[in-house]
C-alpha cells in the first residue's frame, strides 16, 4: 500500500517500488472483467491493511540499527547501507552494499542467525553459474551455496546478533560480521560473470 512506502519503514531498502494502488489503477484500465476483478481483490486488500496491523516503532531496534549506520558509515571497507530511520521491532535483516557488487544481488546480514548473504534472482542463467562454481573454490573461500526459494545464496558465516540488545555490547559479533562481509563481496565480485550476465553498478 502507497501509506506503507509513503512511511518508508523498510521501503527505502529496495531500488524500486510499485504500490498496490498504481498497480490497481493499471489494472481497472485494462477493463476486461478479468483485469477489473483482480483490481477489485488489490482494494479489498488495501482496506484491509489500513483497518489492520501497523507495524509500530521499536527504540530498542531503531538505536541498533542506527549505531550499526554510524559504524558501517565511518570504516573503510566500501560497505554502505541506507539511513534506516526508525525501525519496528521484527527488522532483522540489513540490507548492505558495496559498488563491486553486480546488479541483482543483495547482500543481507542476517542478525539472528548470524549469516551473511549475497542473494542472487533465481533464473537460468543464475543457476547455471552459482551452481557450477566448484565445492572447493567454495569451501577455500569459506562460502557455503545455499539453494533458497526465489533465489540463490552464497553464504558466510558471522556471529549471531540481538537487534534488542545495544551494539556496543555485541562489538565482537560486530567485527566478526563485518569481517565476513567484506571477505564474502571480495569473493562475489572476482566471479567472472560472462558478458551476458547483468553489468556492474554502484548502489
Amino acid at each position: 500500500p502507497q501509506d506503507y512506502l509513503s512511511f518508508k519503514f523498510q521501503a527505502e531498502d529496495f531500488d524500486f517500488s510499485l504500490s498496490y494502488e498504481a498497480l490497481e489503477s493499471c489494472l481497472r484500465s485494462e477493463g476486461s472483467r478479468r483485469s477489473v476483478y483482480k483490481a477489485d481483490l488489490l482494494r479489498a486488500a488495501i482496506e484491509q491493511e489500513r483497518r489492520g496491523y501497523q507495524a509500530v516503532r521499536d527504540d530498542s531496534v531503531t538505536a541498533f540499527w542506527n549505531d550499526y549506520y554510524s559504524r558501517i558509515s565511518s570504516s573503510t571497507s566500501g560497505i554502505s547501507m541506507r539511513s534506516p530511520g526508525i525501525k519496528p521491532s521484527g527488522s532483522d535483516w540489513i540490507p548492505l552494499y558495496h559498488e563491486s557488487v553486480p546488479r541483482g544481488c543483495a547482500v543481507l546480514h542476517k542478525l539472528a542467525e548470524g549469516y551473511i548473504d549475497a542473494q542472487f534472482p533465481k533464473s537460468r542463467f543464475a543457476a547455471s553459474f552459482i551452481n557450477g562454481l566448484p565445492d572447493e573454490l567454495l569451501e577455500r573461500e569459506g562460502v557455503a551455496r545455499i539453494p533458497m526459494e526465489g533465489s540463490l545464496t552464497l553464504r558466510a558465516m558471522a556471529r549471531p546478533m540481538n537487534r534488542k540488545l545495544p551494539l556496543g555490547a555485541q562489538e565482537g559479533a560486530f567485527a566478526a560480521a563485518l569481517e565476513a562481509t567484506e571477505k564474502l563481496i571480495k569473493f562475489v565480485a572476482s566471479l567472472q560473470f560472462p558478458a551476458s550476465s547483468p553489468p556492474r553498478t554502484s548502489v
